[in-house]
């Protein structure tokens, strides 16, 4: 895990402040941008995909839209957080 200053998620508004990668690799955003771009974030709170680059949170690009798209892992962890809500907001029915 790594930390960065805490910022609004661009699509919820939720403040976040660490990411991380799944499995058991070491991650860092230097990672990402040896493969030319920042690093891939999802929001927690709302599965909102963004760019974490030079220390702030952005809006993907159409570009990296399009690369990411087929990115198994990031599908899977937003899938995850959308099934999660999803329950979360069953429950109070």
């Amino acid at each position: 895990m790594f930390r960065y200053r805490p910022q609004p998620c661009t699509n919820c508004g939720k403040v976040l402040d660490a990411g991380s990668r799944p499995g058991d690799e070491e991650y860092t955003p230097e990672h990402s941008k040896q493969q030319g771009h920042g690093a891939a974030m999802i929001c927690l709170a709302c599965g909102h995909v963004m760019i974490l680059e030079d220390g702030t949170l952005r809006d993907l690009t159409d570009k990296e839209i399009i690369e990411l798209a087929g990115d198994r892992d990031l599908v899977m962890i937003q899938n995850a957080i959308l099934a999660a809500k999803r329950a979360a907001d069953n429950d109070g029915d």
